[in-house]
Parts: C-alpha cells; structure tokens; sequence
C-alpha cells in the first residue's frame, strides 16, 4: 500500500468517524431537549380533597412548593407511585409558601390537598 492510498484511507475513516459522533451527539442532544420540554414544570391549583398527578424527574430532584391560598389551613399529601409512604407539606396561613425537593426516580407522583383552603402547586 502507498501511502498516498493510506493516507486516503485514514481520511475517510476520521470523516466516517466524526459524522457518526457528530449524529449521535445530536440525537443525545435531542433527546434531552425533548425530555426537557415533557418535563418542564407546571402550576396547579387544588381546592380541598381535590388530587393531581406530577411527572418527575429520573436522574434529578424534583421540586414541589405550595402556597396557601385562603383562609384556612393547607395540607398537600405527597405520595410517590414507587410505594414509599407519603409526606405532607403544611402551610397554616395565608400566603405562606413551603417546598419539598425530592428525588422520585422518574415515578410520578400523585398530590393530594388535605386541608381546608384553595392551595397553589408549582412542581419542577
């Protein structure tokens, strides 16, 4: 082999080579994205006994605030779907804001508003 025909030949394997990691950056690239977009976050408001399910994250905490939006005092039951036993996030006055951060393995997680007032939810 010449090495005019060597040289050509590494010269299409690097180019061979670097469009292949540059496609499988960007499908990485794009599937991040659009897990992103799915699981960006969102706001909802629970009056007593009412119930909303969350997505979660898989490799990353998620973030669950509460803000009480009456008179009366909040409950929000926190119960994963995995099993494990729930918490509760308690705001007695108005206006009072409380987060949880947990780290939920990707299962969504189901809200429950115990308490006696209107409750704003945010999760991210």
């Amino acid at each position: 082999m010449t090495r005019t025909n060597a040289l050509s030949r590494f010269a299409i394997s690097f180019t061979a080579a670097t469009a292949l990691a540059g496609g499988l950056v960007a499908g990485t690239s794009s599937a991040a994205q659009a897990a992103s977009e799915q699981r960006s976050g969102g706001a909802v408001t629970l009056n007593p006994t009412d119930a909303f399910t969350i997505p979660t994250w898989i490799f990353q905490k998620t973030e669950v605030c509460v803000i009480n939006g009456g008179a009366g005092a909040g409950r929000l039951k926190v119960r994963s779907q995995s099993g494990a036993d729930p918490e509760y996030i308690e705001v007695e006055r108005f206006f009072q804001r409380a987060c949880i951060s947990r780290w939920w393995g990707g299962f969504p997680v189901d809200l429950r508003n115990e308490g006696s007032t209107a409750l704003s939810v945010s999760y991210q």
